[in-house]
C-alpha cells in the first residue's frame, strides 16, 4: 500500500511530463480533436511557450513559420502586349512565410497543416511568378528595366494579398536581374 502511494504520484507526473508539449519560436503546434467553447472550430493554436494535450482527446501537429526562400528565373515573358513588346527573362528572389498572426494561423493551419516545406516554397514560387507575368504585359521592357524596384513593390504586394488568403506573407520580393529575352 506504501509502494502505490510512492508510487502513484511518480506516474502522474510522468504522464504529465510526456503529454506537455513545448513550442519553438518557429513553430506553431496546432491542437486539435475536440472543441472547445472559446472556439467552434476544433483546434487551437499556440506559439511559444507550451501546454499540456490531452492524452486521447487530443493530438497535434506542426506548422513551421520559417522563411522559404524562392529563387525564380521566369523566361520569355512578353512586355507591352498591346504594342507587341519584346519578351524579356526575370530573375528574382522571393522569401515567403506562413504569417504569426493569429487569422493567419487560423488560415494557414486550415489550408497548409499537411503541406511539406516544397511545397508551401512551389505555391509561393508559382503566385509570384504569375503576377509578374501580368504586371510585366501592362508595361514597357524600358518601363520595367528603369523602374524594377516599384515592379518588385507591385508584385510584391498583390503576392501579399493571394497568399494572405492562405495564411502566408511575402515580407520581401526582389528583382536581380532584367534582359531581353533570347529570339
Amino acid at each position: 500500500m506504501t509502494m502505490m502511494m510512492v508510487l502513484v504520484p511518480f506516474m502522474m507526473l510522468a504522464i504529465y511530463a510526456s503529454r506537455y508539449k513545448r513550442v519553438p519560436p518557429n513553430m506553431a503546434m496546432v491542437v486539435f480533436g475536440r472543441r472547445t467553447t472559446a472556439s467552434d472550430r476544433g483546434f487551437t493554436i499556440v506559439t511559444g511557450g507550451g501546454r499540456f494535450v490531452r492524452p486521447i482527446i487530443e493530438d497535434i501537429a506542426w506548422l513551421s513559420l520559417k522563411a522559404h526562400t524562392v529563387e525564380m528565373t521566369i523566361e520569355a515573358i512578353r512586355t507591352d502586349v498591346r504594342h507587341g513588346g519584346p519578351r524579356i527573362t526575370v530573375e528574382g528572389i522571393a522569401v515567403a512565410a506562413i504569417s504569426s498572426n493569429p487569422e493567419s494561423l487560423d488560415l494557414a493551419a486550415v489550408h497548409l497543416l499537411a503541406k511539406d516545406d516544397a511545397e508551401i516554397e512551389r505555391i509561393a514560387r508559382l503566385t509570384a511568378e504569375s503576377l509578374l507575368r501580368t504586371y510585366c504585359a501592362s508595361l514597357t521592357a524600358e518601363t520595367i528595366r528603369e523602374d524594377r524596384e516599384a515592379l518588385a513593390t507591385r508584385v510584391r504586394e498583390a503576392a501579399a494579398k493571394e497568399v494572405g488568403k492562405l495564411g502566408m506573407e511575402f515580407p520581401t520580393y526582389l528583382i536581380k536581374e532584367i534582359r531581353l529575352a533570347a529570339t
